[in-house]
């Protein structure tokens, strides 16, 4: 199976202006998504918002957004990055989910 995907690179397309868009044929293209896209549904990240012939579509919740700001900012940090824009935007997250 091709490492096509990881939790960061979904979580990164879901949280864009167009939803994630995953096929029915996903499985059979040999791909990751779909199994990645079922376990951050499972963890409550993601949040399917649509369907049509074509497969369904799916947005990033509040929760998938404070977890792929976590993994922005622990890559960033690891490659020696400024995380300043991370960080406000994860505290930002943090503060309207209390």
């Amino acid at each position: 199976m091709s490492k096509l995907f990881n939790a960061e690179k979904v979580l990164w397309l879901a949280a864009q202006e167009k939803p994630l868009h995953v096929s029915p044929k996903e499985a059979a293209y040999f791909s990751d998504l779909d199994g990645i896209v079922e376990e951050r549904l499972a963890a409550g990240h993601l949040e399917k918002c649509g369907s049509d012939d074509s497969g369904d579509y799916y947005r990033c919740t509040r929760a998938g957004l404070i977890d792929l700001y976590k993994m922005k900012i622990a890559w960033r940090k690891k490659n020696g990055k400024s995380i300043e824009k991370e960080m406000a935007k994860l505290n930002e997250l943090l503060a309207s989910s209390s």
